[in-house]
């Protein structure tokens, strides 16, 4: 049970890149405080992932690391955010989180030049959602009402919303789950969202969007992912940001939910930049003038 426990409290905290007990109990918290029925869909989505990694016998290491899971979890809390918790709603929950697991494994083991991130998440996602549409399944929409007009919240909100929670106390909660792990991690989340929403105004994006965090998650993400890597290339980070404010833009143009492809985007397209430059660089070293 103890085993289970951390298996669950890990497969939250890696959410932001963390693996540590107390930062994921503090997300399960944030999220709790906000909607029981989102954590129970994230609880949910974490067995159901747990289970297909054992049955498959995938890495043991990584099942309790929470690796296979916390695609997963964002899976979960994402089908009981845009539908109600209905006896369909909960299948589809299980057969996308089984599906995650499995895309997460091909791409851990195949997919090796780039962090897969959320990708899992999002492209299994995205493909329920086509799948429904075109099935004409029967699933109950939730309504959300855009509230906060108050630019205090905005930055706890963005960090709040990497796990569509919409109220500034689950992002004061996240942060100190974090804090937990590192002040430097708990400060990274939060400059990230701060920079998303200066980022949006720069560019003169809906106020009502940035207050509520819009623009913020995808940045923390970002500023999370990037910030190890880049500790003396603070411009690379920057660039991350600023593309995942407009990638984020985009999908709004669209009409598409961007969940956190923006932030899978706009890191894979900063890790390859820098690359290409090494390698540019390194061959015009060998140049003779």
């Amino acid at each position: 049970m103890n085993y289970l426990f951390r298996s669950v409290a890990y497969s939250f905290s890696q959410v932001m890149f963390q693996k540590n007990t107390v930062t994921g109990v503090c997300f399960i918290l944030g999220i709790g405080i906000n909607s029981l029925t989102m954590l129970a869909g994230g609880v949910l989505g974490i067995l159901t992932s747990i289970f297909f990694a054992k049955f498959f016998r995938f890495n043991k290491e990584f099942i309790n690391s929470g690796l296979y899971s916390f695609n997963s979890v964002l899976l979960g809390i994402g089908c009981f955010y845009f539908y109600s918790p209905t006896l369909l709603a909960i299948l589809v929950l299980i057969i996308g989180s089984a599906f995650s697991t499995l895309v997460t494994h091909l791409m851990m083991t195949k997919f090796t030049h780039l962090p897969i991130y959320t990708a899992p998440f999002v492209s299994v996602f995205w493909g329920l959602s086509l799948a429904i549409s075109f099935l004409n399944i029967d699933l109950i929409e939730v309504a959300h009402l855009q509230g906060s007009s108050n630019n205090l919240f905005s930055i706890p909100l963005g960090v709040a919303q990497v796990m569509f929670q919409d109220y500034w106390l689950s992002g004061v909660i996240f942060s100190v789950g974090l804090w937990y792990q590192s002040f430097r991690v708990s400060f990274y989340a939060l400059i990230g969202s701060g920079l998303g929403m200066i980022t949006a105004q720069v560019f003169g994006f809906s106020s009502e969007l940035i207050d509520i965090g819009f623009y913020g998650f995808n940045a923390t993400l970002v500023t999370l992912a990037l910030a190890d890597k880049y500790k003396k290339k603070l411009w690379m980070i920057l660039i991350g940001i600023a593309l995942s404010v407009l990638f984020t833009r985009a999908g709004d143009l669209m009409g598409i939910s961007a969940l956190t492809s923006p932030f899978i985007f706009a890191s894979w397209l900063t890790v390859l930049t820098e690359k290409f430059i090494a390698i540019f660089l390194l061959k015009a070293s060998d140049i003779e003038w």
